[in-house]
C-alpha cells in the first residue's frame, strides 16, 4: 500500500506554500490522488519520481531552439 501524504505533508517535503500545491493540482501539474471531491493525497513514491524527473544534472545544456 503506498504512503499517502496530506497536503501539508507534501509541503513540507516539497518546501512548498500550500497556496503554490494547491495550485499545481488544479493546474495537473504535480501527481496527485483524488479520493473522493476535495479530499487529495500524495503518493510519497510518486512525489519522490516528480522531484527527481524535475533534477537538473551537471553539465546538462538546454537544446537550442531554431530562430525564425
Amino acid at each position: 500500500m503506498p504512503t499517502l501524504l496530506t497536503y501539508s505533508e507534501a509541503c513540507a517535503i516539497l518546501k512548498m506554500k500550500l497556496p503554490t500545491l494547491y495550485s499545481k493540482v488544479s493546474r495537473r501539474e504535480i501527481p496527485h490522488v483524488r479520493l473522493s471531491g476535495r479530499d487529495v493525497r500524495f503518493d510519497a513514491d510518486e512525489l519522490a519520481r516528480w522531484i527527481d524527473d524535475r533534477r537538473v544534472r551537471v553539465g546538462a545544456v538546454a537544446p537550442e531552439t531554431p530562430e525564425h
